[in-house]
C-alpha cells in the first residue's frame, strides 16, 4: 500500500478487496446470425458515456449470451473501458446489460456504494491511461485495475459524498452544456464571419447593384482571360523544373510567390498551359469545399493546371488592383453559377462573361485606397472572433478543472 493519508474513520484499500467480481465480458461468434438482433443490451466501449447506462447499440439473444464469453452484469455494475483510445472511460449500469471483451465491470461488495466507486474511477482516468500498455493497440488489464488503491469511508459518509458530487458536477455539467449550447448555435454564424469578414467589407465598395455612374462590361472585353492546362505527368522530362505551376487549391485569395509544383521550359512548351505574367489574377474554376471561386494574384512569372483561369489585365481600363478585390467580391455569386451535375465547377467561358462594374480610373484608386486602409480594422475585426472562441475554450477548461478539483477532494476526505 502507498503512503496516503488517511483520514479517521476512513480505510484505504485496493478495488479488488471491495468487488464481489471484477470480470469482462466476450462476444458472440459473428457467423451466427442468431446470436445478434435479440433484446440483451450489449455493450461496446462506444456505449459507455461516464454516466448511468440504460440501452446499446447492439443487442444480444439468450442464444448468443449463453454460447458466448459475454456475462450479464447487474443494475449499479460500473463499467470501465480496458482498450484503445477510450481506456479509462466509464458508465454505470441503469440496467441488466451484457458487454464485450474490451469493457471490465465490477459488481460492489455491500461496504461500497456502486455511485462512489464510479465518481473514483472517474477521478482516475488520468492515472489509468498512464497504466496501459501496448503499441497500436493500448490495454490496461484487470490486473491494474485491482490494484488501484481507494480511500473508502464508511458507507453513510459515501452517500453523502455521492449527493454532494451529483450536485456539484451536475451544476458544472449543466454550466458546460449551457456554453456549448450557446458556441453550437453561433459556430457557424461566427465561422462564416472569421472566413468572409474581408469579402464582407468589399461589398461595401462593390455592391451587387452597380453605382449609376459606373461602366459595366465583360470581363474578356477589358482584360485576356484564359485557362491553364497539365503536361504530360508519364514524361518525367516536362517536371522538377524551375517554371511555377499551379492548382487550384494554392489560389487562397493571397499573393502568389512559389508553387508546390514546377514543370521545365519543355513542359510548358509541349502543353496546353500558358506562363502568365507577375500580376495575374488567377480564379479558381473548381475545387474540393470551398476553393471553387477563390482568386490569388501572381507576384511571378507561373503557369496553372486547367482548374485555374487567368486574367491578364493588360488593356489598361480597370485598375488591377481593383478588379482583384472586385472579383474577390463575387465570390460567392461566382460560386452560384457553376455549371454542370458531377464535381460542381465553373468553365472559362463563364469567367469571360462576368459583368464587371468599375468608375473611373481616379475613382477607381481612391476605393482600392480606402479598402487598403481597412484591413487593419478587419484583421481586428477577425482578432476579436478568436478570441470568442478562445474565451469559451477557457471557460470549458476552467469548468473541468473544477470538476477534478471537487474529484480530488472527494476522495481525500475533504468534502465530507
Amino acid at each position: 500500500m502507498s503512503q496516503i493519508q488517511v483520514p479517521k474513520g476512513w480505510k484505504l484499500k485496493k478495488i479488488d478487496d471491495i468487488c464481489e467480481t471484477i470480470t469482462s465480458g466476450g462476444t458472440p461468434s459473428r457467423s451466427n446470425s442468431h446470436y445478434f438482433g435479440g433484446k440483451i443490451p450489449w455493450l461496446k466501449i462506444g456505449d459507455l458515456n461516464n454516466g448511468v447506462i440504460f440501452d446499446s447499440e447492439e443487442k444480444l439473444t439468450l442464444k448468443g449470451l449463453e454460447n458466448s464469453s459475454a456475462k450479464l452484469f447487474p443494475k449499479n455494475t460500473v463499467l470501465i473501458a480496458m482498450y484503445g483510445a477510450t481506456i479509462g472511460k466509464t458508465g454505470i449500469l441503469g440496467k441488466e446489460c451484457a458487454t464485450n471483451q474490451a469493457i471490465c465491470g465490477l459488481i460492489c461488495k455491500s461496504n461500497l456504494n456502486p455511485n462512489y466507486l464510479h465518481y473514483f474511477l472517474k477521478s482516475k482516468y488520468y492515472e489509468i491511461r498512464k497504466k496501459a500498455e501496448g503499441g497500436a493497440q493500448p490495454n490496461i488489464n484487470q490486473g491494474k485495475i485491482r490494484e488501484l488503491e481507494i480511500l473508502l469511508p464508511p458507507l453513510e459518509i459515501q452517500k453523502r459524498i455521492v449527493q454532494k458530487l451529483d450536485y456539484i458536477l451536475g451544476q458544472l455539467e449543466e454550466k458546460k452544456k449551457m456554453i456549448l449550447g450557446l458556441f453550437e448555435e453561433n459556430s457557424e454564424c461566427i465561422k462564416f464571419l472569421h472566413q468572409n469578414i474581408h469579402r464582407l467589407n468589399l461589398y461595401r465598395y462593390f455592391p451587387m447593384k452597380p453605382q449609376v455612374n459606373w461602366k459595366t462590361k465583360k470581363l474578356d472585353e477589358i482584360a485576356e482571360v484564359g485557362q491553364g492546362g497539365t503536361p504530360s505527368t508519364s514524361k518525367s522530362e516536362y517536371w522538377n523544373g524551375n517554371i511555377p505551376w499551379l492548382r487550384s487549391g494554392e489560389l487562397l485569395d493571397n499573393v502568389i510567390y512559389d508553387s508546390e509544383f514546377k514543370i521545365t521550359k519543355k513542359g510548358l512548351e509541349e502543353s496546353s498551359t500558358k506562363l502568365c505574367p507577375k500580376g495575374t489574377i488567377m480564379i479558381a474554376m473548381t475545387g474540393q469545399g470551398l476553393t471553387r471561386g477563390k482568386t490569388a494574384l501572381l507576384g511571378i512569372e507561373a503557369c496553372a493546371n486547367q482548374s485555374c483561369a487567368h486574367i491578364i489585365n493588360n488593356r489598361n481600363e480597370v485598375q488591377n488592383d481593383f478588379l482583384w478585390n472586385f472579383l474577390k467580391s463575387r465570390y460567392w455569386f461566382i460560386r452560384g453559377i457553376h455549371h454542370g451535375s458531377g464535381q460542381p465547377g465553373i468553365n472559362v467561358s463563364i469567367i469571360k462573361k462576368l459583368e464587371i462594374s468599375y468608375p473611373s480610373l481616379d475613382e477607381q484608386k481612391i476605393i482600392v485606397k480606402k479598402i487598403e486602409n481597412t484591413k487593419n480594422s478587419v484583421l481586428l475585426e477577425k482578432e476579436k472572433l478568436v478570441e470568442v472562441h478562445k474565451s469559451i475554450q477557457n471557460k470549458i477548461t476552467a469548468i473541468n478543472s473544477i470538476q477534478v478539483t471537487i474529484l480530488d477532494k472527494a476522495f481525500s476526505g475533504k468534502l465530507n
